[in-house]
């Protein structure tokens, strides 16, 4: 029996004790688990630099877009002639200067173009602004009643005659844009890079002593749209809506 309670009382003993071992302290601070490690952002890598030769072929490609973009300038100046001989036979627009571009690669950002658009020749605008304002009266009178000597009719000057200058900015920019559109895959943009066309009039004044400052449009694009466009995953008319026009 002795044996026995001793045996018992060493065992309950051994439990105690181990109880206390696994009971902090009094007065101590439990310790807090420690914050996760921040998880690291992922930064894509910078493009790789040009090699020289593609630079050279960049180069190569933007002289032959300054040719196509000063081209694309006289084809708006040539529809809007179009426009104007169809109202008035024998009228054609002769401008003050021959359409020039001028592209530079800059590194980290794309391709720039500087484009000249030309005036129409004073005496020419002169012509319209006298065409326009007769028609105008003309129409007017038809407007009126018979009784007060018009014939009851007339019609809606045509919006070229309206505003010439409107309708030779709006088709420059329409050719300017479908230039940038089709002629740009020899330039092989990167995805992140813009094709940005800045578009001015070449501020020769209508009459001597004038002072008179064109502002100027800018066109530009992503080479991300412009690749989805040539790769066939954009229409022509999706990809429109996507170059940016400002004018200042």
């Amino acid at each position: 029996m002795q044996l026995i309670y001793v045996l018992t009382m060493a065992g309950a003993l051994a439990l105690g004790g181990d109880a206390r071992a696994q009971q902090p302290p009094q007065g101590s601070i439990p310790q807090t688990p420690a914050p996760p490690a921040p998880v690291a952002e992922t930064v894509s890598p910078a493009p790789a630099p040009m090699s020289p030769a593609e630079v050279r072929r960049r180069r190569d490609a933007i002289t032959m877009m300054e040719g196509v973009l000063a081209a694309a300038v006289r084809l708006g100046a040539t529809a809007t002639a179009r426009e104007l001989q169809a109202v008035q036979p024998g009228l054609t627009m002769f401008a003050t200067s021959t359409a020039r571009a001028r592209g530079v690669y800059l590194e980290g950002y794309g391709v720039f173009f500087q484009v000249e658009i030309p005036g129409v020749r004073p005496s020419v605008a002169s012509m319209i602004e006298t065409i326009a304002r007769d028609r105008t009266n003309r129409e007017n009178l038809a407007a009126l009643p018979a009784s007060a000597g018009g014939s009851g009719g007339g019609g809606a000057m045509p919006k070229v005659m309206m505003d010439p200058d409107g309708a030779y900015v709006e088709a420059v920019k329409g050719a300017l844009i479908d230039a940038m559109l089709d002629y740009s895959k020899a330039l092989t943009l990167r995805t992140d890079e813009w094709l940005a066309v800045a578009a001015r009039g070449d501020d020769v004044p209508l009459m001597p002593g004038e002072i008179f400052e064109s502002r100027p449009m800018i066109l530009r694009v992503r080479g991300s749209d412009l690749a989805e466009f040539l790769a066939g995953r954009l229409t022509r008319d999706d990809v429109r809506t996507r170059v940016q026009v400002r004018e200042f």
